[in-house]
C-alpha cells in the first residue's frame, strides 16, 4: 500500500535552499529554469519539525560520530558489570566501528579539543543501539574472555584498522600487506619519522595525531599512502627504506613498546560475529529516510519514504537584493557595509511517496510476532499523522530570518493506493504555470495538476482514494469531473487518510 502526498506551495520572496554560491538552488525542467529545494533539505526539515520531535520522542534516531563517547557514558553507569579499567579501551575500540566514507573524514577528531572519541563516519543511531552494544559486550565478556581481551588490545585493534586502510592501496601486493598488518603497531608507534620525508621530496609530511599518542585510523590511512608511494618507486633508496620499515621489530623496539604481538584466540571470530551482528533499527525517522553505513555493525535500512526534489511550477527568475548597513557611531553618509543576496519567489510542487507496508514491517523488526506488528502499526499511524503535519507546516530555515517566508501550502492532494504504483505528477508542469488577467500561477498550477491527474488515471487505470484540501475551496477537477474528495481542514484531511488505511485485524 502506498500513501502519496502532493503539495502546491507558493513562497513569497525567499531563498529557502542555497547552492554553494549562496544563490537559490535551481534545475532545468521542461526546457525552462525552475527553482528547486533538495530532497535532503526536505527530509531534514521534517526531522527538525518541533511536533515531529515531540510526538515521536523516544522513537527517533540521531546522526552522530559520537558513538564511542555515548558507549563510554553508558559504561560509567552503576549497573554496568564491566570493570572501570576496561572502559577507555572499549571506547577506543569503538572508534574503529565505522570506517571513513570520504577523504575528508577524520579531520574533526584532530580539530576538536573536547576530548570526546568519535567514529570516522557519521552514523544514524537508533535510541537503543548504545544500550544493546554494551549489553552484548557484557554477555560476550563472560562467554569469550580471551576474545574479549583480544578485542580490547590496542595492537590488535590497530592491525584491524590497518587492514581496512590497505583496501585503498594501489601498489602494495599481498606479501607487503601481510607484513604491514603484522608490524602495524611498531610502524605506527616508532617508525613514523622515517615516513615523513623521502629522499628527493620537497616538504616534510606531517603524520596525523599527537606525537607519542596511540595511532588512529587517520594514522593508518597516512601510513598506507606513504608506503604506497614507496612501493611505486623504482629507486633503490626507496625500496630499501620500504624493506626497513616493514621488518620485524628488534629487541630495542620491543623494549620500547612493551607490547607483545597478540595472538588471535580461536574463538575470536565467534565473538566478533555476535558482537557485530547488525544492530537493527525500528526508529521512525530511520525507517522513513533510510540508513546507509559502511560498518557491518549497523544494518542498512532502505527508506520507506521517497522524497522528490521540490521544483517550481512556474519559471524561475533570480533577483538580487542590494543592501547596506550604517555604523551607528559613524559620521558622514557612506555605508559601513555593502552586500548583496539573491532571492526568488515561486510556486513549488512537492511530492512524497510512503510505502506503508514496508514502513510497518520495518518498525515491527524481524519475524511476524502479532504483538510486535500491532505495536508497529500503532506507532506507524501516529507517525503518519505528524508526518503529514510536518510536510505541510515545516519550512526550510534558509534565509528565513531575513525573508519570513512563512507561507502555508495552498493545496494538498493525498492518495491512498492499494497497488504500489508510485506516480510523481511533476510532468503536469512541463509547460510552466503562468498568470493571466483573471488568475495567478497557483490557479494555473491547480488546473494543470487536475488535468494531468485525470489523464494518468484514465490512461493507466491508477486506482486511488484521493483527498483534497484547498485554501480557497477550489476542487481538483479534470475533463472527467471531480477527482478527489474535498475536505475543509487539515485535521479532516488527516482523519480521512487514517480511515482509508485499513487496520490489520489482531490474530
Amino acid at each position: 500500500m502506498l500513501i502519496e502526498i502532493h503539495v502546491l506551495q507558493n513562497l513569497s520572496p525567499s531563498n529557502p535552499n542555497r547552492d554553494d554560491t549562496g544563490a537559490p538552488k535551481s534545475a532545468y525542467f521542461g526546457g525552462r529554469l525552475r527553482a528547486r529545494t533538495s530532497s535532503q533539505n526536505g527530509k531534514r526539515t521534517i526531522r527538525e519539525y518541533a511536533d515531529f520531535q515531540e510526538v515521536l520522542k523516544g522513537h527517533l534516531g540521531m546522526r552522530t560520530k559520537l558513538f564511542p563517547h555515548l558507549v563510554g557514558e553508558r559504561l560509567a553507569k552503576k549497573d554496568c558489570s564491566i570493570p572501570a579499567e576496561d572502559h577507555p579501551r572499549i571506547v577506543q575500540a569503538c572508534t574503529r566501528i565505522a570506517k571513513a566514507d570520504d577523504k575528508g573524514a577524520g579531520k574533526e577528531e584532530k580539530e576538536l579539543a573536547d576530548g570526546k572519541k568519535r567514529t570516522p563516519q557519521l552514523i544514524y543511531l537508533d535510541p537503543g543501539h548504545v544500550e544493546e552494544f554494551v549489553s552484548r559486550l557484557e554477555r560476550l565478556k563472560a562467554k569469550f574472555p580471551k576474545a574479549y581481551e583480544f578485542y580490547l588490545n590496542p595492537v590488535a585493534g590497530f592491525q584491524e584498522t590497518m587492514q581496512t586502510a590497505l583496501a585503498e592501496a594501489e601498489s602494495l601486493d599481498e606479501d607487503y600487506q601481510k607484513q604491514i598488518v603484522k608490524n602495524a603497531w611498531v610502524i605506527g608507534k616508532l617508525r613514523l619519522t622515517q615516513l615523513t620525508q623521502f629522499d628527493g621530496e620537497g616538504e616534510s609530511q606531517t603524520p596525523p595525531g599527537e606525537e607519542g599518542a596511540d595511532p588512529t585510523p587517520e594514522t593508518a590511512a597516512w601510513i598506507v599512502g606513504r608506503l604506497d608511494a614507496l612501493a611505486q618507486s623504482e629507486e633503490k633508496k626507496r625500496k630499501d627504506l620500504l624493506t626497513a620499515i616493514l621488518k620485524k621489530p628488534g629487541r630495542q623496539e620491543n623494549d620500547q613498546l612493551k607490547d607483545a604481538q597478540p595472538e588471535k584466540p580461536k574463538d575470536y571470530d565467534k565473538f566478533a560475529e555476535q558482537l557485530f551482528e547488525p544492530l537493527r533499527s525500528n526508529a521512525v525517522d530511520i525507517a522513513l529516510f533510510g540508513r546507509m553505513t559502511t560498518s557491518d555493525a549497523f544494518e542498512d535500512v532502505e527508506a520507506c519514504l521517497e522524497v522528490a526534489h521540490s521544483i517550481s511550477t512556474n519559471e524561475m527568475v533570480r533577483e538580487v537584493d542590494y543592501f547596506t548597513a550604517v555604523d551607528d557611531f559613524g559620521t558622514g553618509a557612506a555605508a559601513a557595509h555593502v552586500g548583496e543576496n539573491q532571492f526568488t519567489s515561486n510556486c513549488y510542487y512537492k511530492y512524497f511517496s510512503l510505502d506503508w507496508t514496508a514502513f510497518v514491517k520495518q518498525l515491527a523488526g524481524s519475524g511476524e510476532n502479532p504483538k510486535a506488528l500491532a505495536e508497529a502499526e500503532a506507532l506507524a499511524r501516529k507517525a503518519l499523522s505528524v508526518l503529514i503535519e510536518a510536510i505541510v507546516h515545516a519550512m526550510p530555515s534558509g534565509k528565513k530570518k531575513g525573508h519570513a517566508n512563512n507561507n502555508p501550502p495552498d493545496a494538498i492532494l493525498i492518495e491512498v493506493k492499494s497497488k504500489c504504483i508510485p506516480t510523481n505528477y511533476a510532468n503536469a508542469f512541463l509547460t510552466p504555470a503562468t498568470p493571466s488577467v483573471d488568475s495567478n500561477p497557483m490557479d494555473d498550477s491547480i488546473k494543470k495538476l487536475g488535468d494531468y491527474v485525470g489523464q494518468v488515471t484514465s490512461v493507466y487505470s491508477v486506482a486511488a482514494e484521493r483527498f483534497w484540501l484547498d485554501l480557497q475551496q477550489r476542487p481538483l477537477v479534470a475533463q472527467s469531473g471531480e477527482l478527489a474528495k474535498s475536505l475543509p481542514t487539515l485535521a479532516a484531511l488527516i482523519a480521512a487518510v487514517e480511515k482509508a488505511v485499513p487496520k490489520k485485524e489482531a490474530k
